[in-house]
């Protein structure tokens, strides 16, 4: 199994927060969704976290 790392910088403001929520948007659900297109059964390990409306730089 492959390993890759990201970082990111984002606008929280759409996003209810970093971690996957039931039937909300949040940052990683958004970007597991886009990275599963090319990646088949993804895992991601997380070293942070936001809350709603914050930003990360």
């Amino acid at each position: 199994m492959a390993t890759y790392r990201i970082d990111l910088a984002y606008d929280g403001s759409d996003f209810r927060g970093y971690a996957v929520q039931p039937n909300v948007r949040t940052v990683q659900g958004a970007l597991e969704a886009q990275l599963s297109l090319h990646i088949p059964d993804i895992v991601t390990i997380v070293a942070g976290r936001t809350d709603a409306g914050v930003h990360a730089t």
